[in-house]
């Protein structure tokens, strides 16, 4: 819910000309508007700008995180909410109370006192402005409170409503619920389908671009490369903003190296490296070029670019992922396993997240064992050579008197 200033403005008016009309029958709405309902509100648009603004991808399974300066603004709107609801039960800023209190309590994890005031404020509707949201809520309450068979329908339900009324933001973020559910499960699958099936019924340009990239990183999960490859391409058929872009572009290039379509994704590199608008990205970019080339057997143009990753954006993640990849051109291109051993322990001490920092620890551990295993087969052999040509020894033994 969005108290936009038009609203304020709007209602403002309103209360003003009631009280021309009706005279002081109305004061007390009034007085609570101004004392007590605007600042509520103000103190919601806060906090909720504070939480909205970290930057998540859509289908994240991760907890929002509450800054404290957005807690404090929540604590404000719980305590300012329960007033109007204790001493002005009468007026009517009831529903938009019970709404942004249940919304407050529900951002402290307090899912059980959130989905009350839901309850609540769907009992006490007369036009039921607010039911279908409410209801959306319960469901995200049912979610977080782990009662999904209740929270599948609660979402169900209210989706459907939702579509024949044509309320776009509802139908968004019940249909995002639900999708986040399946990710959390690894129903892959079945957060696939639901994708495809909001983007049948969503207008939104921007929101679609999002849904285009979850789906291709859903589909990557999956092991279906190909359908990863469309649904990257997609992205830049509606409306991406500038990261979205940029981050699409990296994995649909990503996605044509996997689907052994490694020319095609040499260009989509080289071409975002030619381009003034990605200079931030560089690191990523000629990181991704290097490990092109390994996949198109260009080992020593790979190992070139690696290094000079490794070496211009020096402590940086790119620069220990390229560390790790000139370890495996060693390993599994060029046959030369000392070489990747150095690289792999490089790697291993070296800045890196994900997949990269178990890789790298796990290879470092093999290789280390491979080297130490050589050095005793080594000395295990000089020894059985002495053993077979004791001249030999007395030879070897003598330039060291």
């Amino acid at each position: 819910m969005v108290f936009s200033n038009l609203k304020k403005i709007r209602f403002s008016f309103y209360l003003l000309l009631l009280v021309v009309i009706n005279g002081c029958s109305v004061w007390d709405s009034f007085t609570t508007y101004f004392n007590l309902y605007y600042n509520t509100i103000e103190s919601f648009e806060k906090a909720e700008e504070q939480i909205y603004a970290q930057q998540r991808s859509l289908f994240s399974t991760q907890p929002l995180t509450i800054p404290g300066t957005a807690n404090t603004e929540l604590e404000k709107v719980i305590e300012k909410c329960s007033n109007i609801l204790q001493f002005h039960s009468e007026t009517g800023y009831v529903e938009d109370a019970l709404l942004m209190l249940g919304k407050s309590f529900y951002y402290q994890n307090n899912y059980q006192k959130a989905q009350r005031k839901f309850e609540e404020l769907i009992a006490s509707q007369v036009e039921g402005d607010y039911e279908l949201e409410a209801e959306l809520w319960i469901g995200k309450c049912q979610m977080k409170l782990k009662h999904y068979s209740d929270a599948l329908s609660t979402l169900h339900n209210v989706r459907q409503v939702a579509i024949e009324e044509d309320e776009e933001l509802i139908v968004q973020e019940a249909f995002i619920e639900e999708i986040i559910y399946r990710v959390t499960t690894e129903d892959y699958s079945s957060a696939i389908a639901l994708a495809n099936e909001f983007m049948e019924v969503s207008d939104d340009d921007e929101i679609k671009a999002e849904v285009w990239y979850g789906i291709g990183n859903l589909n990557v999960r999956i092991g279906d490369i190909q359908n990863a490859i469309l649904a990257y391409k997609n992205v830049f058929e509606y409306s991406p903003g500038f990261d979205l872009e940029t981050d699409a572009k990296l994995k649909y290039g990503q996605a044509l190296r996997d689907g052994e379509q490694s020319e095609t994704a040499l260009s989509v590199f080289e071409d975002m490296r030619s381009e003034d608008k990605y200079e931030n990205k560089l690191a990523e970019i000629d990181f991704e070029i290097g490990k092109t080339y390994a996949s198109l057997e260009r080992y020593n143009d790979a190992i070139d670019k690696l290094i000079d990753v490794d070496t211009t954006y020096r402590n940086t993640e790119s620069a220990g992922a390229a560390k790790y990849e000139i370890g495996l051109v060693y390993e599994a291109g060029l046959k030369q396993l000392d070489s990747a051993a150095i690289y792999y322990k490089k790697a291993a001490t070296s800045t890196l997240s994900g997949d990269y920092l178990i890789a790298s620890k796990e290879k470092n551990q093999l290789f280390t064992r491979y080297v130490n295993l050589r050095s005793n087969l080594n000395n295990y052999g000089k020894q059985f050579f002495y053993y077979e040509h004791p001249n030999e020894f007395v030879k070897d033994s003598t330039r060291y008197v």
